[in-house]
């Protein structure tokens, strides 16, 4: 589908043009293949543009940390985080500090009503 492409390339372009330090290495260094085939083969078969959607999204959550968001729908009143929990990240190369990590991450995240987003 090269007009998925199309849209995709000038979309995360868009985002790599705004942002900066942190933001932007996040954005380009985290792999980017479940986010890419969710919007190509979901997102784009059902909604049909990517419009409001924010890719490595920071939020400050209720506890003070920060972390990014693998895509998230930025509308209000109801922002939606979506995570894309590969295999090799999350379970094969884990270590028992980096899935306590993972796991205070995934559950300061799902505290919805404590997380702060930022623009």
């Amino acid at each position: 589908m090269r007009e998925f492409e199309s849209v995709y390339l000038k979309w995360i372009s868009e985002h790599m043009s705004k942002r900066k330090g942190e933001r932007l290495r996040m954005l380009k260094e985290q792999d980017s293949t479940g986010r890419r085939l969710y919007l190509k083969d979901v997102w784009m078969e059902v909604v049909g543009n990517l419009d409001y959607l924010h890719p490595e999204y920071e939020v400050i959550c209720g506890n003070g940390s920060h972390y990014f968001l693998d895509l998230a729908y930025v509308r209000y009143p109801h922002p939606t985080d979506m995570e894309f929990d590969g295999f090799t990240t999350h379970a094969r190369d884990a270590d028992r500090r980096s899935f306590s990590k993972s796991r205070l991450r995934q559950n300061a995240i799902g505290a919805v009503s404590k997380v702060s987003l930022l623009t």
